[in-house]
């Protein structure tokens, strides 16, 4: 399957903390995923209608985060680690505050944390609600940010992954003005 620019498109969102229906994820999200081909949540979804909502426009690869109830975790699990058009893509919500909360999450897949060698090539994370973008040692690191609570953050935030001529390239995409 292939998005409508050429390339393989992932949408990447985190900590939407829906408590109750109905859902109100913003029209702005809507456009920007309408042309997907994935979409990758990084956990606090807080209610599964979310995820069946965001199906709607392609699959939905997700992990439970801090937020979210048994059921949410039992079905999800805390960590994933999927196969997109060759690369190794981690997601996990994380747990720390800060500037280096990557390394918290990178630590949920590999205790010894050997950035020498990165299992991932991608690793996805939420938490902090801060939009966040790096790459170490060849491994891309996101923070998605929120869509939909943006605390301190000045906008509110999802994140593109694009996937074409063999490279992954990742941004982060403001809702708003």
């Amino acid at each position: 399957m292939e998005g409508s620019v050429g390339g393989f498109r992932i949408g990447v969102i985190s900590d939407t903390h829906i408590r109750r229906l109905p859902i109100n994820l913003p029209e702005r999200l809507y456009q920007i995923f309408e042309d997907v081909d994935m979409i990758l949540h990084a956990g606090d979804i807080q209610h599964q209608e979310v995820l069946y909502e965001l199906s709607a426009f392609a699959p939905v690869y997700a992990v439970a985060g801090n937020c979210d109830g048994w059921d949410i975790a039992h079905a999800l699990g805390r960590k994933r680690i999927i196969d997109v058009k060759g690369f190794k893509i981690g997601i996990v919500h994380g747990s720390a505050r800060g500037d280096n909360a990557w390394i918290s999450a990178y630590s949920e897949f590999d205790p010894l944390l050997d950035l020498k060698r990165p299992k991932l090539d991608c690793l996805i994370y939420g938490h902090t609600h801060a939009p966040y973008l790096n790459e170490v040692n060849g491994m891309k690191i996101m923070n998605p940010g929120s869509p939909t609570e943006k605390r301190s953050q000045p906008h509110y935030t999802v994140g593109m992954i694009e996937i074409m001529d063999g490279r992954l390239e990742t941004s982060i995409i403001q809702l708003d003005d």
